[in-house]
């Protein structure tokens, strides 16, 4: 059992998750952990699994705090056991953290890095923000506007 410490409800992250559950979001991006000192494995694994237990929102990890990434391990054990979690941003830049996947976690990768490529490759204006928004209108999803100063897609694409 997880120590007592961990049983208590991470609140931010649900008080917040609470005030947007009328607005009937897709999902809640939620970043590692993040202290100095990062938690380990299993005290990740409880503040998302508390987190979705308490919102029954479902959770997009976004994996970019520098000093909390989480392993390719980990993503995996949470989206196993943590049924909320729906998927992974991933941002961290290490490409090492890849590395250990198994023969047939290599391939599944690459025949997936294969599939990502061309939507990938379309998105190549500084723009990324603006370009997301535009692909993802294509997709049905209103796209809505840029922050400022980010301007809107080009009219070329």
């Amino acid at each position: 059992a997880a120590p007592a410490r961990v049983r208590r409800r991470p609140r931010q992250a649900i008080e917040l998750a609470e005030a947007l559950a009328d607005l009937g979001p897709a999902a809640l991006q939620i970043t590692p952990v993040h202290y100095l000192c990062r938690p380990d494995d299993g005290h990740m694994l409880e503040y998302f699994r508390t987190v979705g237990r308490a919102t029954k929102i479902p959770i997009l990890i976004y994996n970019v705090v520098p000093w909390s990434y989480f392993s390719p391990v980990l993503l995996i054990r949470i989206l196993k056991e943590v049924p909320q979690v729906v998927g992974v941003k991933q941002s961290a830049g290490d490409m090492k953290l890849l590395a250990g996947f198994r023969v047939g976690a290599l391939r599944t990768a690459r025949r997936l890095h294969e599939k990502l490529q061309a939507p990938y490759n379309a998105l190549i204006d500084d723009n990324l923000p603006a370009m997301m928004k535009f692909a993802l209108s294509g997709q049905g999803v209103p796209e809505g506007y840029s922050r400022a100063p980010m301007p809107a897609a080009s009219s070329g694409l």
